[in-house]
């Protein structure tokens, strides 16, 4: 049992008696050096904390200017487009005061034209402002564009008239003058 239980006995005190790097160490405390690590710790993130905060700053005015950009544009969209419609109406001229237009629904004649919008009087005396960027990119019939336009009316004939009072009408018609009755 001497044999045995002593080697073991050896064994088991040396694997439990601590190891060099596993004793405590002694620190060498210097107050003055724990101080000024932690001084230079917080000086970093002071200047870190201070740069993020300018960076933040930055990026709000970034956003801020993008999102204003946006909103600006959208809210003068319409406002430009007209002026700019007006600009190419008046420099093309494909409109003149005093033509008859037919524009969206509304047909009569053009009173003015102005870089934001174009009046026209219609038939029964109303007045309609048409934005620009309307006459602009929508289609526009000018009915007075040429000298001589061709028209189509449809004209019947009583039963009891003869072919010759039709040709009479219609001649008349076309002349400006009134039919004469039927002999």
């Amino acid at each position: 049992m001497a044999d045995g239980s002593t080697s073991v006995g050896t064994a088991a005190a040396s694997a439990s008696a601590p190891l060099a790097s596993d004793r405590p160490q002694r620190l060498d405390v210097d107050f003055g050096t724990a101080i000024e690590r932690m001084d230079s710790w917080i000086d970093a993130r002071v200047r870190l904390l201070s740069n993020i905060a300018v960076a933040l700053v930055v990026l709000a005015l970034f956003v801020g200017l993008g999102v204003s950009s946006v909103a600006i544009g959208f809210a003068f969209k319409d406002i430009l487009q007209n002026g700019l419609a007006g600009l190419l109406i008046l420099l093309r001229q494909p409109v003149e005061v005093g033509d008859q237009i037919v524009i969206n629904s509304f047909e009569g004649t053009v009173e003015r034209i102005e870089t934001r919008a174009t009046i026209i009087r219609t038939y029964d005396g109303q007045r309609v402002v048409v934005p620009n960027g309307d006459s602009y990119t929508k289609a526009v019939q000018v009915k007075t564009a040429n000298d001589k336009r061709r028209s189509q009316y449809d004209m019947g004939i009583g039963y009891g008239d003869g072919i010759e009072h039709g040709d009479r009408a219609h001649a008349a018609g076309c002349q400006g003058g009134s039919p004469a009755a039927p002999a």
